[in-house]
């Protein structure tokens, strides 16, 4: 073979390389998207767990999920485990309302990690508790499922004690 027919078959080769990479790759549209369904189904899952239902996480939990949050001494490994966790809770856990905040999803494959800051309300509108959260899902059977759950206390949250302002107006006295 002579040489322009080599740097011809390279140039070929690199230009369905590079198609194949950008038609595999996730567009904008499709990273807004599992943004959105990732958080749809945290929310849903967070409703139910105001009403005193763990199951709304439940059926989002991997049968390898792994599990922290302050209550526990040890990472707690599977499915069977966060039934034993969760059990004692049912019907006992309620929030009038809650707010996630600041939440983002990182996706990397079929994998997204979820983290975001939850408040929840009692019924008389005070602050319960605030958490720090993250989730790792992973796309299994075509489902997005957490793989690993993480929740500890947080200090503050600026949105719920903001900083006052220093006043603009001078002192009229």
């Amino acid at each position: 073979m002579t040489k322009p027919y080599i740097k011809l078959l390279c140039l070929i080769a690199i230009l369905i390389a590079a198609t194949i990479v950008i038609a595999n790759a996730p567009d904008k549209t499709d990273t807004a998207k599992i943004t959105d369904r990732i958080i749809a189904i945290e929310t849903e899952a967070l409703k139910s767990w105001n009403n005193g239902d763990p199951s709304g996480y439940l059926k989002i939990y991997a049968e390898e999920i792994t599990y922290f949050d302050v209550g526990t001494n040890a990472r707690l490994d599977g499915y069977s485990a966060m039934e034993k966790l969760f059990d004692p809770a049912r019907g006992k856990i309620y929030g009038s309302r809650f707010k996630m905040l600041n939440p983002k999803v990182q996706l990397h494959g079929s994998v997204a990690v979820l983290t975001f800051n939850l408040v929840t309300y009692s019924d008389k509108d005070k602050v319960i508790s605030p958490w720090n959260a993250t989730e790792v899902y992973a796309k299994i059977n075509n489902q997005w499922k957490i793989i690993h759950s993480h929740w500890s206390k947080t200090k503050d949250i600026p949105q719920l004690n903001p900083k006052p302002q220093k006043s603009k107006t001078k002192d009229s006295s």
